[in-house]
């Protein structure tokens, strides 16, 4: 029976939670386990928000179009703002006249001051269990002289790519080796760098003739020495096809094809415990099966509360509707000052150049005839 993309996504997502923590250097992308408690007030004292002067406001008298006051106390940004001056007069608005500072424009107390505990205060939750650390998290992380954070370890998934006649790409291509009947892979390194781009360790590709026995034992190895395994091919019913009879073997199958175009023979099962997620051999069905299955399971592994991408509604009422008996997947070029959208180039399961230019992969309900509200997920 085909599977709705949305339930099938829930279903493999409800076997699996985030893995445990470790403690760590923080890192643009590792996910915090645990809150960050601030442990003292941040600014920890009144400081400058600008280089100038550091004044008192009520020791200032009006001066035609100036303000004129006893010479103010030379500030940089960042430094503690001395004894009672409440105001900080930045240098391109101040000049000194004698032993008087003159001061052009408004000026009120509080002016370029930052108050201590102003952005936190001690015992304040600073980053919430789940965020993503981003660059500027790492820098407030620094300011608050945080060295080491609890984070969700990185998913460390395992690759299989069956084939006879796949290559393996090298530096230096010799047309020699390269017979006719064989083609370079590209499932593999595509899938590694989805996996990283996801929050994933890619431990090892394991590449594999279309044979049972070799197929079977590359599983059991993977399951056990990885948290996730995803698979490239043998997903059909072909001959040639031995991954999904191996799964089924070895463990259970949950999901045995999705009701969605390209990406049918998309997959997921478990083995020794450990989800393993099925995915077609021609590139952009692999693609779209990663993308309704496999990412949203090692986002959810790394952590994040939101596994799911970015998603924005899109006019695409120039494209031909989906079947109705099931989804349609497609990549597409987006304009979003418009909200518009057209499908990228060479949509062929087995192409990726059109893939490679789009924005975001559209998925289209069944029997959908007006599209000028379609959801697309970003990439």
């Amino acid at each position: 029976m085909l599977a709705a993309p949305q339930q099938a996504r829930q279903a493999v997502l409800d076997l699996v939670r985030p893995l445990p923590a470790l403690r760590a250097p923080p890192h643009v992308g590792s996910v915090l386990a645990e809150p960050v408690i601030a442990s003292f007030d941040l600014p920890r004292f009144r400081n400058a928000a600008m280089d100038g002067f550091a004044i008192k406001c009520a020791d200032l008298q009006r001066d035609g179009d100036e303000w004129v006051g006893s010479a103010g106390v030379p500030i940089s940004t960042g430094q503690r703002v001395p004894g009672q001056a409440d105001a900080v007069v930045p240098i391109e608005r101040a000049r000194m006249d004698g032993q008087r500072l003159r001061i052009s424009g408004a000026v009120r107390p509080g002016d370029h001051v930052r108050s201590a505990g102003e952005e936190l205060r001690a015992g304040d939750i600073a980053l919430e269990a789940g965020t993503a650390l981003t660059p500027p998290g790492v820098g407030l992380l620094a300011a608050m002289g945080v060295s080491t954070v609890a984070v969700i370890r990185r998913p460390r998934v395992g690759l299989l790519v069956t084939g006879d006649e796949l290559v393996v790409i090298r530096s230096r291509v010799d047309e020699g080796e390269v017979q006719q009947d064989q083609i370079y892979d590209a499932n593999g390194p595509m899938l590694a760098a989805l996996i990283e781009q996801a929050g994933g360790e890619v431990i090892e590709v394991v590449r594999s003739k279309d044979d049972p026995v070799a197929i079977r034992a590359a599983l059991l190895d993977l399951t056990r020495r990885g948290d996730l395994v995803i698979t490239s091919g043998g997903t059909s019913v072909g001959k040639r096809d031995h991954v999904l009879a191996a799964v089924d073997d070895l463990g259970e199958l949950v999901i045995r094809q999705l009701a969605i175009r390209p990406g049918r023979p998309t997959a997921a099962g478990l083995v020794e415990g450990k989800v393993v997620i099925l995915l077609p051999g021609n590139p952009l069905a692999l693609l779209v099966g990663y993308e309704v299955l496999a990412r949203p399971v090692i986002r959810r592994l790394a952590g994040h509360h939101n596994p799911y991408r970015q998603r924005q509604l899109v006019d695409l009422r120039q494209v031909a509707g989906a079947p109705a008996d099931r989804w349609r997947a497609m990549p597409v070029r987006l304009w979003p000052e418009q909200q518009r959208g057209a499908p990228a180039r060479h949509l062929g399961s087995g192409m990726l150049s059109g893939a490679s230019t789009a924005d975001g992969l559209a998925l289209i309900p069944p029997g959908s005839t007006d599209l000028t509200a379609v959801v697309v997920e970003l990439w």
